[in-house]
Order: C-alpha cells, then structure tokens, then sequence
C-alpha cells in the first residue's frame, strides 16, 4: 500500500544570489531559492542559504553553509562544513 505515482507535476523554481569578494581568498555568499507547486500536493518552498568559501592555497577550498527554512517549524535547518582537495 504505497503512496499513488504523480504523473503530472508542474513546478516553478528561481533563485537570486549575491556574492562578495571580501578578500581574494574570501567569499561570503547570500541566496534566496523559491519552489512553486502548480498542484496542492505540496506547499511552496521558500529557503535562505548563507555560505562563507575560504581559499587556503592553489588546490585547498573550505566552505561553511547553513541553509535556513523560514516557514519549517519542525528545525530541519542545516549546516555543513565542507573541503576540497585537488592534487
């Protein structure tokens, strides 16, 4: 007794984003993502992501994210931490 296939969904989604070169090696970034449901199945999604990237050197990247939901009442709010590491 599984949950009924959806054949037909229609969405719209857009996004705005800003980012700023603090230092060569430092960007802070701000974005606001919006999802819009045609159908009732689900309700709109509205998230705000804040995210710093530091570049150590030639081939080391951190990055620190937290994703905000304002209209999530249950603190499905995330952060990561994140490094890459070219050779």
């Amino acid at each position: 007794r599984g949950l009924a296939p959806i054949n037909d969904v229609d969405a719209t989604s857009w996004m705005v984003e800003a980012t700023y070169l603090v230092y060569p090696w430092l960007l802070p970034i701000v974005r606001y993502e919006h999802m819009d449901f045609d159908k009732d199945f689900a309700s709109d999604v509205d998230n705000w992501v804040f995210s710093v990237t530091a570049l150590q050197n030639a081939n080391l990247r951190w990055a620190a994210e937290y994703l905000f939901h304002p209209d999530d009442e249950e603190g499905r709010d995330t952060f990561k931490v994140n490094l890459q590491w070219a050779f």
